[in-house]
């Protein structure tokens, strides 16, 4: 384990990895959905083992599960450096605006005109030099288990809806869910 290896290389590989279309790069919509696939991908793989992983997500139970302002953070740097590129596809559903809610609410600094605001529903994906990136420098520096892993779960939950992912997170991880607006969403 040479290479050290950070949180936003978590992103750019799920970015990049196929998903149900099996097509290289394929967009994730919605940054609820991208989130949740990153806390499972941190919850349910033993990265550590595999990577000299010097930073990642710090997730915190929020109203719509697992929740961390890092990944805005990041999404913003990857996109200002060109690797990302982010698509506006419509209003977001009510647990993407919640959660842009959240991140409002976290930065601004007693802002009231942030209130009501509807936000867009955006899709995430890696750009031509991204995509080369990926490929040519941080792909090939990472263990296929994980490179499989990543795929296997983009695969399972990019495409699913956005109250199926949360139920199964909720399921799996029980801790996320102690905040949350969706307890009818929590199995007993």
């Amino acid at each position: 384990m040479s290479n050290e290896f950070n949180r936003k290389d978590l992103l750019l590989l799920l970015l990049f990895s196929p998903g149900p279309s099996k097509t290289e790069g394929e967009p994730i919509d919605g940054r609820t959905r991208l989130m949740k696939l990153l806390f499972l991908l941190q919850a349910d793989f033993p990265i550590e083992k595999l990577l000299d992983l010097k930073q990642k997500y710090d997730f915190e139970a929020y109203h719509y599960g697992p929740f961390t302002k890092d990944v805005y953070d990041d999404l913003e740097f990857l996109e200002n450096v060109g690797l990302v590129e982010v698509v506006t596809k419509g209003y977001a559903s009510p647990v993407e605006q919640n959660e842009e809610e959240k991140l409002v609410e976290d930065t601004a600094i007693g802002e009231d005109e942030q209130t009501g605001l509807l936000f867009q529903e955006e899709s995430y994906k890696l750009t031509d030099r991204g995509l080369k990136f990926v490929r040519e420098k941080l792909a090939p520096t990472v263990p296929e288990q994980l490179i499989q892993a990543i795929h296997d779960l983009k695969t399972k939950f990019a495409a699913l809806p956005l109250t199926s992912i949360l139920r199964y997170v909720y399921s799996k991880h029980p801790e996320s869910a102690e905040n949350t607006k969706l307890k009818h969403l929590i199995s007993s």
